[in-house]
């Protein structure tokens, strides 16, 4: 989290994208941001007016850090969950008494985890799909399967293959799922205190390089839950998770016949970035309203039954 550490530069594009959408979403609030100086700014804090304070990482994340939690009343962290990282940030603000904007870190542990969570996803009578770790894998399931990281985040590490031979390149606490024909779709919704609220469904699209994964983009808003099926969805994962709070993202896989659950993002996805746009609302104020108890979650499920919307790409 200092000087040394910097994400991949898919992820740190995805982040800066995020990050903008936050910024647009919040503007003519009071917002700072911190920004790691080996990076160019967006385009949304340069110029003579900028729309936020800046406190620029300069080697010492550390004490810049603290100066801009002393500063805040309330914080929203964005960040990867790999390396407890975004766990450990959101620890730090609850300890300095700040308002967090975010699932509490047991929640973020949890989910983290990938292992750990599809096992309580499939105790709560969610179907998620099929995983072992590469130590206990002895040919369940016939091949291809998808290899990656029990903790990691988006795309990282992330490989298709078809021999068992292969599989002696990744460490034996990787996790090897079959590979699901399906689409590859992610549901994004806001949480609190036990309960959850369906905002969106996205599709996504990705490219194998090589056997790698890269995500490309999506679209976000490009499917209605006319049926209720992602509301339930929402509500047996608030139910399983109930440390869940704020926006998070599920990624999961659909046939003509099942949904399979593959993970849960306890914090804001690639999606959050055109949530906004397809909506027509300012996702980022209704989470701070939510959060400072200006805005009931029954309240913001009311306000989405209302909209249909429109679909929205955005490019990764």
């Amino acid at each position: 989290m200092g000087e040394g550490y910097l994400s991949s530069p898919e992820l740190t594009r995805e982040g800066e994208i995020m990050l903008t959408a936050q910024i647009e979403d919040l503007t003519g609030m009071p917002l700072g941001v911190m920004y790691d100086r080996r990076l160019p700014l967006p385009s949304i804090l340069t110029g003579d007016d900028p729309t936020a304070k800046i406190w620029t990482v300069d080697g010492d994340f550390e004490t810049t850090w603290r100066a801009a939690l002393d500063w805040s009343d309330v914080v929203w962290v964005t960040a990867p969950e790999t390396g407890q990282i975004l766990a450990h940030l959101s620890r730090q603000v609850l300890e300095r008494n700040k308002l967090l904007l975010g699932s509490h870190p047991q929640a973020i542990d949890l989910t983290a985890d990938k292992l750990r969570t599809l096992d309580l996803l499939d105790k709560a009578g969610v179907e998620s799909v099929p995983t072992w770790t590469l130590g206990e894998f002895t040919g369940q399931v016939a091949p291809p399967w998808v290899v990656k990281p029990r903790y990691g985040v988006g795309c990282e590490g992330m490989h298709l293959i078809s021999e068992l031979s292969q599989l002696n390149r990744f460490p034996r606490d990787w996790l090897l799922q079959p590979f699901l024909e399906g689409a590859p779709l992610s549901i994004s919704a806001i949480f609190a205190e036990g309960s959850g609220v369906f905002l969106s469904g996205n599709r996504q699209r990705f490219q194998n390089e090589g056997g790698a994964f890269r995500l490309l983009g999506c679209e976000v808003n490009a499917f209605q839950d006319s049926q209720g099926y992602w509301q339930k969805l929402c509500d047996r994962i608030a139910a399983a998770v109930p440390n869940l709070w704020g926006y998070a993202g599920v990624d999961v896989v659909v046939s003509k016949k099942h949904a399979w659950v593959l993970e849960i993002n306890p914090r804001l996805t690639l999606s959050y970035a055109g949530a906004s746009k397809a909506l027509g609302e300012p996702i980022g104020e209704w989470i701070v309203a939510l959060g400072q108890g200006d805005m009931t979650l029954a309240e913001i499920a009311r306000r989405r039954s209302k909209i249909v919307g429109k679909t929205v790409s955005v490019k990764a």
